[in-house]
C-alpha cells in the first residue's frame, strides 16, 4: 500500500509508516500522528518511520471501491469517528504548525484496526497566514474535494480562508454516504443531506456548518 512520499507495510503485529526523508513536513505530520493521540501506542524509529500495533490498516479510498453496498462506512458511528479524529490531526496542524490541507481525498486518509483515521498528504499541506493559506504552486482540482472559492482563484500566488479545509471535509462525508451518485455542486450537496439518514443528527448539524458558502461562518467539531 503506497501514496505519495509514503509507504505502508504491517507484520503480524504492527503497521509501518515509512517516509521518504526525515524533512520538516514529514516531521509534522508524525507528530500530528503522534502527538493527537489518534492510537494508544505510536513509536517513531530513526526519525523517518512510525510504528504501531494493529490488526489491520485499509485505505479508505480502496475500502470504499471495495465496499459497494457501502453500508459500514455510511454508518453513523463511522462517520462520526472519522470527522473526530481528522479534524484533531487538523486542530494540531492549525494551532501547532500553522498549516492545513487544502482538501480531503479518500485516497489521503487510512483506518487502523477499523477506529482510527489519519491523513497523510505532504503536497495539500500550505501554510496559514493571517486565517489565509498561501496557494504558490499549481494543483488539480481532482486532487481533492474542493470548496467553492477555490474555482475563483484567477492566478498564483493567492490566499484564501483555510476554513477550505472543513468544506471539503463535510464534502467527503457526503462522498462516503453517496459515492455512487455524488457530486460537489452545492444545491445538491444540500439537498441530499436534508433527505439523509443523518437528518436532525449532530452529525447532520456539523456537514451544514462545514458547507457554509460564506468560510467566516465554518465550523467544524472540537476546533
Amino acid at each position: 500500500m503506497s501514496t505519495t512520499n509514503y509507504t505502508f507495510f504491517k507484520d503480524t503485529r504492527n503497521s509501518y509508516i515509512l517516509f521518504d526523508s526525515e524533512d520538516n513536513i514529514n516531521n509534522i505530520l508524525m507528530e500530528s500522528i503522534i502527538n493527537t493521540h489518534i492510537f494508544d501506542k505510536t513509536l517513531l524509529i530513526n526519525g523517518t518511520q512510525l510504528v504501531f500495533p494493529t490488526t489491520n490498516i485499509y485505505n479508505l479510498y480502496d475500502l470504499i471501491h471495495g465496499n459497494p453496498n457501502n453500508s459500514n462506512l455510511s454508518s453513523y458511528s463511522f462517520l462520526l469517528k472519522m470527522i473526530y479524529h481528522l479534524s484533531i490531526q487538523l486542530k494540531y496542524l492549525i494551532e501547532t504548525n500553522k498549516k492545513c490541507y487544502i482538501g480531503y481525498f479518500p485516497k489521503d486518509i487510512y483506518i487502523v484496526n477499523n477506529e482510527h483515521f489519519f491523513c497523510i498528504n505532504k503536497n495539500l499541506l500550505l501554510d496559514i497566514q493571517d486565517h489565509n493559506i498561501l496557494i504558490i504552486n499549481p494543483f488539480e482540482t481532482q486532487d481533492f474535494y474542493y470548496a467553492p472559492e477555490i474555482l475563483n482563484i484567477k492566478e498564483l500566488p493567492c490566499c484564501i480562508d483555510y476554513r477550505c479545509s472543513y468544506y471539503s471535509l463535510g464534502l467527503m462525508v457526503l462522498f462516503i454516504m453517496n459515492p455512487h451518485t455524488f457530486t460537489n455542486d452545492h444545491s445538491d450537496c444540500i439537498d441530499f443531506l436534508n433527505h439523509s439518514h443523518i437528518i436532525h443528527t449532530d452529525l447532520f448539524f456539523l456537514i451544514r456548518r462545514c458547507l457554509q458558502l460564506d468560510p467566516s461562518r465554518r465550523s467544524i467539531l472540537y476546533m
